[in-house]
């Protein structure tokens, strides 16, 4: 059995796995969180623990400095937040509550935009008024945001080939890159449907492909590469990975990483509810999100789909 080098006081739900999957080490805080004795865990898949358990929420995953790279990985697992406690799910009815309100609003500000356009000729007023436009869409997409980020936007959910929707955003991306950055797009041929909200899901890419552009500069690396995941007698999935070569995370920010509203960047230059939001539409699909990463090495979010 690994020991658990990070966590000497076992009060950090942690486990430790090898380069299959497979729990090898696990702290007495992981044991309470997933509700299991240690016999039900050493030895037991990743993935079949996070499928079975109803406390979890997302699992940050880091390299463990004092051990082999290449077998072993440290987990951190984390609650779902409806199951935090009820000062936060009052956070999650202000977000719901503050997006509907915004929302209304933005609709009156829009309509109101349009009539101008429609009434003036003047080419330099026309540019301000379709730059204002341009500025309420993307206020409404934050505010659809938090609407998901507060689980109060129901997902329309339908068979896609994951391929398909990856491909466009793969080629803008490319041509957008290509003098900039280096970018790989890697996907697995004829991989089976899996059942997503389209839109939701799109949004999920973009959030992790602006995250990659902001940890890398000129002369990173961005790559995105979807597989199928089959383990025998467990649910398959399929894999969406988008990893980067940039600045990579601290292990006290990675800890922090989904929780909302969370940020290390300036109040104008983001909100905290992008990983926030990626996560919560990933669960809300019946999936899960691991974070990877390595402070000066770079950065890999997973995101699994089960196939129904």
């Amino acid at each position: 059995m690994s020991r658990l080098l990070i966590d000497p006081s076992n009060t950090i739900a942690a486990l430790t796995v090898d380069d299959r999957g497979i729990v090898n080490g696990v702290s007495a805080a992981a044991l309470a969180l997933l509700d299991k004795p240690a016999k039900n865990v050493i030895g037991a898949s990743l993935d079949a623990l996070i499928q079975s358990s109803q406390n979890l929420g997302h699992c940050v995953t880091r390299l463990d400095p004092s051990a082999d790279r290449s077998t072993t990985h440290v987990v951190i697992l984390e609650p779902y937040i409806r199951e935090r406690p009820d000062h936060d799910e009052a956070q999650l009815r202000l977000a719901a509550g503050i997006a509907h309100d915004f929302d209304n609003l933005l609709a009156i500000i829009s309509g109101h935009l349009q009539m101008a356009q429609s009434r003036n000729d003047s080419e330099p007023v026309c540019e301000n008024l379709k730059q204002s436009q341009l500025a309420c869409a993307i206020a409404a997409r934050m505010t659809r945001r938090l609407r998901t980020f507060a689980s109060r936007q129901p997902l329309d959910a339908k068979p896609h080939d994951i391929n398909a929707l990856i491909r466009p955003v793969a080629d803008a991306l490319g041509e957008a890159l290509h003098e900039q950055r280096s970018f790989a797009c890697e996907l697995q041929p004829d991989l089976p449907p899996i059942m997503i909200d389209r839109s939701e899901f799109e949004n999920a890419l973009l959030n992790l492909l602006l995250n990659a552009l902001d940890a890398t500069s000129a002369g990173g690396t961005i790559s995105i590469a979807t597989r199928l995941e089959v383990r025998a007698a467990e649910r398959s999935h399929v894999m969406l990975v988008v990893a980067d070569n940039g600045t990579g995370m601290p292990d006290h920010i990675a800890q922090r990483a989904f929780e909302p509203f969370y940020s290390t960047k300036p109040p104008d230059k983001g909100t905290g509810l992008g990983l926030a939001t990626v996560a919560g539409f990933t669960r809300q699909s019946g999936g899960s999100i691991e974070l990877s990463t390595v402070a000066g090495i770079g950065t890999a979010v997973t995101l699994r789909f089960p196939i129904r």
